[in-house]
């Protein structure tokens, strides 16, 4: 389309909600490249700030950069100081010269995205530890991101019982990813685990319908969809077996988006397992409605909502969320905190029995400036963090695996005694 055509369109898509959108030929081209996994640019995963953020509500925020890509190694200077790398909470204010205080999510990642050696400046604002806000700006040259739905370090045994899977997010082949990760587990001889879905912004419909499969019974509703043609109504099921059936919690926060609220939503509504949240009062995100992405045979594409998602037991996602059985107590400055400290996943030494050490080899390192100056070190800072989110849901699978125990030694002796009379 021209130009003039291109700007109507574009005008009429805003009056109908935040998620649909148009694509010219090439953003059409990048959008479809996002879903694959691997495309160029910075190497972060940003969302939408919820509307009740605690500061800067509807901005675009940084929500995870990913480890060794641009994102992680772009530098700023203000004030002689030098601040390096994204961090999450970050808010994106500017992209080039243009702000991004009404662009949707979709159109910051067409901007955010191009060439491998070309580059882009972005402005972030961040609030410090000391409490005041400063903004960032950053030129940073985009590479070729190969997103890794899980990484190896997310996939472990906590103890001798429980396993742990983070997954990032629902690519193309994250089922693959998740159903490698499980059998890896059930061989180390797991039998209950926490699957985590923190900071999951979601993705492609498909995967997550794929991977609530690898849990709940065939033929079990999987998700309904209530489109505006009554016509086009649909309801997923589960085609396949189970998995797995051994016992499941599954950790969330207010970023889990989309894809991850199918998940957490199949999961609960079935009592395959049960929802950990952070904080009480804290839902998932809320974000379920449904975009279908038409292409146009000029190449371009048209991205319109055009259904909303709602769980096995009718629950509406969209802009409620999926409220958790449970809560812990990490709010949102611990999980930053957890996070900036690469401690999501951890448990302090011996928090659970048979528990597997997740302390560092020590190291014979040199002296530090902080140590010099009698200064606390960035560990001495974080030593006292742990991930409470994982240890509630341990606690909770622990005794759940209690009473199958007790309840499997009572069928015993209730065989025994039956077959003595």
């Amino acid at each position: 389309p021209s130009s003039l055509m291109e700007g109507a369109i574009f005008g009429m898509l805003q009056t109908l909600d935040p998620y649909s959108q148009y694509f010219p030929p090439q953003e059409y081209k990048k959008f479809n490249e996002a879903t694959q996994g691997e495309f160029g640019g910075l190497g972060i995963r940003i969302n939408l700030a919820r509307p009740d953020a605690i500061w800067l509500p509807g901005w675009l925020s940084v929500v995870e950069p990913i480890k060794n890509t641009p994102s992680t190694r772009c530098k700023a200077v203000l004030d002689g100081k030098e601040y390096v790398g994204l961090q999450p909470d970050d808010r994106i204010v500017k992209i080039g010269p243009e702000s991004t205080r009404a662009m949707s999510q979709d159109q910051a990642v067409d901007k955010l995205k191009g060439p491998p050696g070309t580059t882009v400046t972005i402005q972030i604002a961040r609030r410090l530890p000391e409490g005041n806000a400063v903004l960032l700006d950053f030129t940073i040259e985009r590479g070729l991101i190969s997103v890794p739905p899980i990484e190896d370090d997310d996939i472990k045994m906590i103890d001798d019982d429980l396993g742990y899977i983070w997954l990032k997010d629902f690519t193309s082949h994250a089922h693959e990813a998740m159903e490698a990760a499980i059998k890896n587990l059930k061989g180390q001889g797991m039998k209950g685990l926490i699957f985590d879905l923190r900071d999951n912004t979601g993705g492609l419909l498909p995967v997550a319908i794929e991977i609530c499969e690898m849990f709940v019974k065939r033929g079990e509703v999987v998700l309904y969809v209530d489109s505006r043609n009554d016509r086009d109504d649909e309801t997923y099921y589960s085609r396949e077996d189970p998995l797995t059936d051994i016992p499941l919690a599954v950790l969330v926060n207010n970023n889990s988006a989309s894809a991850s609220e199918i998940v957490a939503g199949c999961i609960q509504d079935h009592d395959r397992g049960l929802i950990v949240g952070p904080e009480p009062g804290v839902n998932t995100y809320g974000k379920g409605s449904v975009q279908t992405v038409i292409k146009m045979e000029d190449g371009s594409g048209l991205k319109l909502t055009t259904a909303l998602w709602f769980t096995p037991s009718r629950q509406k996602i969209h802009k409620n969320g999926i409220t958790p059985n449970a809560w812990s107590d990490v709010n949102w400055e611990y999980w930053l905190n957890l996070r900036q400290a690469d401690k999501v996943g951890y448990l302090k030494p011996k928090m659970l029995r048979s528990q597997h050490t997740q302390e560092p080899d020590g190291k014979n390192t040199d002296v530090t400036v902080e140590e010099l100056l009698g200064k606390p070190s960035k560990e001495d800072q974080t030593k006292d963090l742990y991930d409470k989110q994982l240890f509630l849901a341990a606690q909770l699978l622990h005794a759940k695996l209690s009473d199958q125990e007790a309840g499997a030694a009572a069928a015993t002796a209730d065989a025994k005694s039956g077959a003595k009379k």
